[in-house]
């Protein structure tokens, strides 16, 4: 355990970090007194041992059991054998002079002080009133000082003891300075991704879409970066994480993916959280605002009830992963799902825990090719995969959206319709499966119908930027044509129906519905087709 000692009282404070580590240490070994007691009791004191052991090494991987209990071992210490009272608390920590405290540990002050409120929210409360959520992408030690010395929150003795006990549980066992930001609803936390010396220590964090550089935090050392990242990544670890590979992806216990990359293969130490549980409800109506909402959601529903082959594309952190799990819930409740992740990142369980679906992901044995082959034992009927990122996944895309399932849906980083296209086109190729660019394309193009493309602006803002018809040629091979149906203005700020579905498209929506279902389609699609410039304001839903 090494931390920086900018102020004086961090001297103390890594002392006090020193001999805590050391009554752990003593308690996880033995001792002359273990020999006075009876073979029952030496068997429980074993036990018990092996479950603190347990329970550090599960520290700082997201499990919230492990933390709970290490740092109530850590809060007895401090009060037992450190005999911090109400009275001496502010020998331990200066809370009584808030101009001696530096930046980092001001600004985690004001973290804790909001996450008492406002629980998973607080880091967005703080954000909100500290005027730092419509500011530039940085937060500053000077900016964070004005506020602290500016708010002077008031901690009673418990709210010190537990952020002292949260504050010795960091830099022991825990994250270090992201330890607490990871249990708060942001997009997901980054560290050592900033340019040379000390700033590789840096921490970014992704928030409403946005990248904010919290220049107020840091890592207090190269060495506290390299144990952070040793130790997030310890979760069900399937390969261990060498200088000869250079990088890891893996998940942290609360579902969150994590990439870790280390030199030679990148610049410096650095890791990349994503979380999965900033968005509360995953319903078309919540996700998809803005005037004239209702209709990308009404021809999203309809195209799912008609057991279309979807792609959703945009950039990372558009919203792809959560509007397909949205899309899921569009689809008949009769029909089996089989899901194919590189991680465990959609959770459709969870969200639809009623529905006979199963995932699978790539294994260091098992790869995402023999995952899919397996898919096709396992009476799936519709076959989702959450990214297209190798040659190998989309050249299976294709061949499960022919013969293995009713249709399929999948993400994909293609920037438009066309780069969709070719990308797919491109892994037929490579894979062996067509030797003429012609009709590798003439077979992309009949298996995928509609491309559904999100966009993030610089703002932070998601949105869908269109929903896009792909056509086939049928005079030439090769050859297509691609119409954008929806398309959000940017100017007007609304969305649009600026093109006809097709007719061999509605021919198709027309056979894989019900007569039910085609009647209600029929005359919702009428309505927003007939009145293009004065749009229905109900939200069509089957």
């Amino acid at each position: 355990m090494r931390i920086e000692k900018s102020n004086s009282y961090e001297e103390g404070l890594a002392a006090l970090a020193e001999r805590v580590e050391e009554k752990m240490r003593q308690l996880l070994g033995d001792s002359l007194e273990e020999s006075l007691f009876t073979q029952k009791e030496k068997k429980q004191r074993s036990l018990l041992k092996a479950e603190l052991r347990t329970y550090l090494y599960l520290s700082g991987t997201g499990n919230r059991e492990a933390k709970i209990q290490v740092k109530g071992m850590i809060r007895d210490i401090l009060t037992e054998e450190e005999k911090i009272t109400k009275e001496q608390m502010d020998r331990f920590f200066p809370f009584h002079t808030p101009s001696e405290l530096c930046a980092m540990h001001q600004f985690q002050l004001l973290l804790f002080k909001e996450e008492q409120i406002e629980g998973a929210d607080g880091f967005s409360t703080l954000l909100q009133k500290a005027g730092w959520a419509v500011k530039e992408n940085r937060i500053s030690s000077e900016e964070v000082k004005g506020i602290y010395l500016s708010w002077l929150p008031r901690f009673d003795f418990l709210e010190k003891l537990e952020f002292l006990t949260q504050l010795i549980y960091s830099m022991l066992y825990g994250l270090g300075s992201i330890d607490s930001l990871l249990e708060q609803r942001v997009d997901g936390i980054s560290g050592g991704v900033s340019s040379g010396g000390e700033k590789e220590t840096s921490i970014w964090v992704q928030w409403m879409g946005r990248s904010i550089h919290l220049a107020c935090l840091k890592f207090g050392s190269k060495e506290e970066l390299i144990r952070v990242c040793r130790r997030i990544c310890r979760f069900e670890q399937a390969a261990q994480f060498t200088s000869e590979k250079g990088y890891l992806v893996c998940e942290l216990a609360d579902g969150s993916r994590v990439v870790v990359t280390r030199p030679p293969f990148s610049e410096s130490w650095s890791f990349f959280v994503r979380k999965f549980d900033t968005i509360e409800k995953r319903e078309l109506e919540y996700l998809i605002r803005g005037e004239n909402a209702q209709l990308p959601i009404g021809m999203l529903q309809g195209l799912i009830a008609a057991q279309t082959t979807l792609a959703v594309t945009g950039e990372q952190g558009s919203g792809k992963t959560t509007l397909l799990v949205a899309l899921i819930g569009c689809i008949s409740p009769e029909l089996n799902l089989r899901i194919q992740e590189m991680n465990f990142e959609m959770h459709i369980r969870k969200y639809y825990p009623d529905r006979n679906c199963l995932t699978f992901r790539e294994t260091a044995s098992v790869s995402t090719q023999q995952g899919l082959d397996l898919q096709k034992k396992t009476d799936g009927s519709v076959n989702i995969l959450s990214e297209v990122a190798t040659h190998e996944a989309g050249s299976y895309m294709i061949q499960m959206g022919m013969t293995a399932s009713l249709f399929t849906m999948f993400t994909h980083h293609a920037t438009t319709t066309e780069n969709l296209i070719y990308a797919l086109r491109n892994s037929l190729l490579i894979c062996g499966q067509f030797g003429r660019e012609e009709a590798a394309t003439q077979q992309v193009t009949e298996v995928i119908q509609f491309d559904i493309h999100l966009v993030k602006d610089r703002s932070g803002k998601r949105y869908i930027e269109r929903i896009t018809e792909i056509c086939p040629s049928v005079k030439k091979d090769g050859c297509f044509i691609v119409r954008d149906i929806i398309y959000w203005n940017s100017e007007l700020e609304k969305y649009q129906l600026v093109k006809s579905l097709s007719e061999q498209q509605l021919n198709r929506i027309k056979k894989n519905m019900t007569k039910e279902e085609w009647i209600k389609w029929q005359n919702w699609y009428g309505e927003q087709k007939n009145e293009t410039g004065n749009f229905m304001q109900a939200v069509y839903s089957f």
